[in-house]
């Protein structure tokens, strides 16, 4: 086989050539996984039904837990964390503080370290003072579907519906305020 390239003929190696092609074809189909728009929920996401078929270990029982049984029953403040994150540190006490303000909401931390850091993470639950439920997201299946690029700390107030009614991400200065704001908008 041969290439016209202007006035001179070059020659193609057929097997090369089929190779460099099919090579080309795996990486485009490659990039389509990697970069398809991500499923997690953006600031449009308030009002929505909130993600909860997904089962995570409670930290101190062990046990797998379907985190939609949490929903229901009253308001649900999500707060996915990680144990490199210092923001979260931060944070984690004054979300304490002000669920103690509202007995019927439940507060659940869900850490989303790989499952093989488990020591660590129960090392920053003492050391931060972390006295609600904390559920482990080994493989980050909830995160994913609620953070944009696994930014933490992530905060998700969740109504008795089960849909958002606030969220956050990062840690900024009014995301206490904001959130007890939202918190009183449900009693």
């Amino acid at each position: 086989m041969t290439l016209s390239l202007s006035s001179r003929n070059v020659p193609i190696n057929k097997k090369r050539y089929f190779t460099g092609f099919s090579a080309f074809i795996v990486l485009l189909l490659t990039a389509g996984v990697f970069f398809q728009p991500s499923a997690s929920l953006e600031a449009g996401a308030v009002g929505k039904k909130a993600f909860g078929t997904v089962y995570l270990e409670n930290l101190a029982t062990g046990r797998r837990e379907l985190l939609r049984k949490r929903f229901g029953k009253g308001p649900v403040i999500l707060n996915f964390w990680a144990t490199y994150c210092i923001p979260c540190a931060q944070e984690m006490p004054e979300l304490q503080k002000l669920s103690r303000r509202y007995p019927k909401a439940e507060l659940l931390f869900i850490n989303i370290d790989p499952g093989r850091k488990i020591r660590k993470v129960k090392k920053k639950v003492k050391a931060w003072g972390i006295k609600d439920t904390v559920l482990l997201d080994k493989y980050q299946l909830a995160a994913k579907r609620y953070i944009p690029g696994l930014k933490v700390p992530a905060t998700f107030l969740i109504g008795s519906d089960g849909k958002i009614k606030y969220l956050s991400l990062g840690y900024h200065k009014t995301t206490i305020a904001n959130l007890n704001k939202a918190l009183k908008k449900l009693r």
